[in-house]
């Protein structure tokens, strides 16, 4: 449950800024959520090694021009770099 401070001052200070045209908002008790980035909660999985699994990219379209063996090497998924690593854990709230 969220409890808001000294309710008559932040509303005072609230609507002065509101008045001038920025908002301010009332000072909260708890920490904000991390939040899981939504598409790359169903992009990536995560093996049990710990390593993060993605889908190779161009294979959703104008594929009779692409030859039957890109095809199927791009079937098969790989490993995310581990110079975008960190990044791609931070959007799933692992780190």
């Amino acid at each position: 449950m969220l409890k808001i401070i000294n309710t008559y001052n932040v509303s005072i200070i609230f609507w002065k800024n509101y008045k001038k045209g920025y908002f301010c908002p009332p000072k909260l008790e708890t920490m904000p959520k991390v939040k899981t980035h939504s598409r790359a909660k169903k992009t990536f999985k995560v093996t049990a090694s710990g390593k993060i699994r993605r889908y190779k990219a161009f294979k959703s379209h104008l594929l009779t021009k692409k030859s039957k063996t890109r095809k199927r090497h791009l079937r098969q998924a790989a490993f995310v770099h581990p110079t975008n690593e960190n990044l791609v854990k931070r959007m799933l709230g692992l780190r």
